[in-house]
């Protein structure tokens, strides 16, 4: 016997219990939550994702077996209740009605779309259209490091990237105009060739080289 309600494609989904309080104020029907389920991570903990309609992670919860407290990525922790929506799905979870999602343990594991707020180790570099002469012979086209983004002479803050897989994502950039004034952009990139070539996201993009470190 599980409290999921219905399951599609690796996604469980939870109905909350109407509230007296939301009853009187007309609501018929409970709030729908999603989640996918990660399995333990190396401390051994049940490691659950609560998604948006889109397939975007919103939080990532874990907790011990037995379970008592529910503690969420970003350090908040409640007490375990599985009258609550979360409470049932780890309950679901530590009952094994749950499938965890093949592939890396849950400590490494990657979902996607996902907003991170630094450019992942695998776009950082140099990047040019031609690399023959190591990039010496002129400025490269893009650098990249973990929040800084060059284009030729304009330095860009990195404010959010926007992962889309481990290969491709919308970089969120942020620098000062000639008048003083705030210039916001955002870059879409794709790595091909097994991460040696650059490019957009569009099709029909340039293709840029990674430069050969010294």
């Amino acid at each position: 016997m599980h409290n999921f309600v219905e399951e599609e494609r690796g996604t469980y989904y939870y109905v909350a219990a109407v509230s007296e309080e939301d009853q009187k104020k007309g609501k018929a029907t409970g709030d729908v939550v999603g989640y996918r389920y990660l399995g333990k991570n190396d401390k051994g903990q049940h490691v659950l994702v609560s998604v948006a309609d889109n397939g975007r992670v919103i939080t990532k919860a874990y907790c011990s077996e037995p379970c008592a407290i529910i503690r969420y990525g970003d350090g908040q922790r409640i007490a375990y209740n599985p009258g609550s929506i979360i409470g049932a799905a780890f309950q679901d979870a530590i009952n094994g009605s749950l499938k965890a999602t093949l592939g890396k343990s849950a400590s490494d594991q990657a979902i996607y779309p996902r907003t991170v707020d630094s450019i992942p180790k695998l776009f950082q570099g140099a990047w040019d259209e031609l690399t023959q002469d190591r990039c010496e012979g002129r400025e490269a086209r893009f650098v990249l490091d973990a929040t800084k983004f060059y284009n030729f002479e304009v330095e860009w803050d990195v404010t959010k990237v926007d992962l889309f897989s481990a290969s491709e994502m919308d970089l969120y950039t942020t620098t000062k105009g000639e008048n003083g004034g705030q210039v916001n952009e955002v870059w879409q990139f794709k790595l091909v060739d097994g991460g040696k070539s650059l490019t957009s996201r569009k099709p029909g993009g340039t293709f840029f080289r990674r430069c050969p470190t010294a």
